[in-house]
């Protein structure tokens, strides 16, 4: 498998989940923006998000929905990207496995 494949495997979850979170506010779009130095710009296209999320996934060879486990790691992974990781206090056990 390429290397190109394998990261758009690894990151169709997140952006499963991206769009199940925009549906909750709207109609999902994926969009081409331009980012000015200072944060901000403007949106030079949109596209309709589902049809490219159904496109990406079925060229990809997976589903369009994820599994439960798929959207607790994208929950997870979209709290981190928003708040960053988590440090552990120096004192505290690290988890069980």
């Amino acid at each position: 498998m390429s290397d190109h494949k394998t990261k758009l495997l690894a990151f169709v979850p997140n952006l499963r989940h991206a769009f199940a979170e925009a549906r909750r506010e709207g109609e999902p779009k994926l969009g081409v923006l331009a980012v000015d130095p200072s944060g901000g710009g403007r949106v030079i296209a949109r596209f309709d998000g589902a049809e490219f999320l159904a496109s990406l996934c079925a060229v990809l060879g997976v589903p369009v929905e994820n599994t439960n486990e798929e959207e607790m790691n994208a929950a997870a992974d979209a709290i981190i990207s928003m708040f960053g990781p988590v440090h552990r206090a120096e004192n505290q056990e690290p988890p069980r496995e």
